[in-house]
């Protein structure tokens, strides 16, 4: 950083004897290198906290990747490279909601347990026949004619 070589240092080292004199010099020394000590301390922490941040945005990234990487869903990738308008899809659901219109069977009278519960539903008004005299003025037999 600074380009100090030992020939520097020595020379340093000899002017400060002759200035400072043999009597001073360990305690100039000695705090000299307290404030060399609390400048490698302030510089290493500096460093720590510039390698945190530099971690922290690294593991965002990977955070992100990984989130990626765990939102890929093959089958809706192919769904959408297969029929990307979802045109095909409409239409499948269309079909198989008429299929399920038709398929569906017919209401069923109510059970006993129900006509007692609900006494109104169970009273339903009987069906008038048709009068036998019709069915022969047209001579066709009815159903129950043909069958019995």
């Amino acid at each position: 950083m600074f380009d100090i070589g030992w020939p520097e240092m020595a020379v340093v080292a000899v002017i400060a004897l002759i200035i400072i004199g043999p009597k001073d010099l360990p305690r100039i020394l000695r705090y000299a290198g307290k404030w060399a000590g609390k400048a490698r301390r302030m510089a290493r922490e500096f460093q720590r906290n510039f390698d945190d941040m530099v971690r922290e945005s690294e593991l965002d990234d990977v955070k992100k990747s990984v989130e990626s990487a765990s939102s890929f869903n093959p089958v809706k990738d192919i769904g959408n490279s297969i029929d990307p308008t979802g045109e095909m899809k409409a239409d499948i659901e269309s079909l198989a909601k008429d299929d399920d219109e038709q398929a569906k069977p017919e209401p069923k009278q109510a059970k006993p347990e129900q006509a007692k519960a609900k006494p109104k539903q169970a009273k339903a008004k009987p069906k008038q026949a048709k009068p036998k005299a019709e069915a022969s003025e047209t001579g066709s037999p009815t159903k129950s004619q043909a069958s019995g």
